[in-house]
């Protein structure tokens, strides 16, 4: 038989349930900074990588700067604006040139139906469209109806308004409506 007698001065401490909850923190504690440090160097490479393509980016960012520096300084000097002034007007006439008028008027004469005449047409052009003013003569309210619902349905004609009407009481004047249209022309319309 055996008798637990401590004979110490002090009494006898089991210090196992420390040391076992010490190490378990520890390990416990160790691998969380294994897994934070892993993260953390994981996360200093990208940002370096970041870094480093950040400041490549920085680096095209001001040559196009200075590109841009360059290319503004060269369109302010006069004899540059003067030539781009000159090579406008140039493609504005080159624009007006191949634009098709014929084709243009052959289809407008083609929606005029009997009974409407064109009195005044002024053409401008509108990038790559015609801005087309027309003042319109037409014997009869029907007549000018025709017309509106032709020109309106064309493939041709765009954004038809009519901008007044009037109806002159003059002798002789076969016309008894002039409508004034604005309407669009685009040249490709088939």
């Amino acid at each position: 038989m055996r008798i637990a007698l401590n004979l110490a001065t002090s009494p006898l401490e089991n210090n196992r349930r420390f040391l076992l909850t010490t190490v378990t923190v520890g390990v416990i504690a160790f691998a969380a900074l294994g897994v934070l440090g892993t993260h953390t160097v994981r996360e200093w490479r990208q940002s370096r990588d970041l870094r480093t393509e950040i400041s490549s980016l920085q680096g095209e960012i001001n040559e196009l700067l200075a590109e841009r520096h360059d290319l503004e300084e060269f369109f302010k000097d006069k004899e540059t604006a003067r030539k781009m002034e000159r090579a406008a007007l140039m493609n504005r006439m080159i624009v007006q040139r191949s634009f098709g008028w014929t084709k243009m008027f052959t289809d407008l004469e083609q929606l005029l139906p009997t009974g409407v005449r064109v009195v005044s047409i002024e053409p401008r052009m509108d990038g790559d469209r015609v801005e087309v003013k027309l003042v319109v003569g037409a014997v009869s309210d029907e007549e000018k109806v025709k017309f509106l619902e032709a020109l309106e349905n064309s493939k041709g004609f765009s954004s038809v308004q009519a901008v007044g009407e009037t109806r002159p009481n003059r002798p002789g004047e076969s016309d008894r409506v002039l409508l004034e249209l604005q309407a669009y022309y685009r040249m490709g319309a088939e």
